[in-house]
């Protein structure tokens, strides 16, 4: 479990470092990669392995549960880095924050259900649609 928080705390960070590149809607591309991959992580301290793609899928849903907060946020955001100097500098600062917060959430979502998961069905294969289901419950973005 301690090793599980470390993935997210290293992910959380690596979110945070890269949505504050003061470039317009660069996060919107590293963020994915980076929660899949720990994801992936995560996975491995349970003692199971998933594909990345499925990894992808899982995250790219749960986004999709609540993509107009998400979407609003990300243009916001990068308008606000658009505007040299203190724009792009609020903005990068405001995505970092973000960034961190929702892997965070993530990470601490996925250890729940994981270990949920485990307690309830042990030695069973993970089921994806389960997990994915149960870590839209348990984040709910507003």
């Amino acid at each position: 479990m301690e090793q599980a928080e470390r993935e997210v705390n290293i992910a959380a960070t690596a979110a945070g470092t890269a949505a504050a590149i003061p470039v317009p809607f660069s996060d919107a591309f590293t963020l994915v990669p980076i929660q899949v991959d720990m994801l992936a992580k995560i996975g491995v301290t349970f003692g199971m392995e998933v594909r990345a793609a499925t990894l992808t899928t899982v995250v790219t849903s749960i986004a999709g549960a609540s993509a107009a907060t998400v979407v609003g946020r990300t243009l916001v955001i990068g308008l606000l880095k658009m505007v040299p100097g203190v724009g792009s500098a609020a903005g990068g600062a405001i995505a970092a924050a973000t960034a961190v917060a929702l892997t965070k959430a993530l990470g601490a979502a996925y250890i729940a259900v994981l270990t949920d998961f485990c307690n309830q069905h042990p030695g069973e294969e993970l089921d994806i649609p389960r997990i994915t289901a149960a870590l839209k419950n348990r984040l709910k973005f507003s």
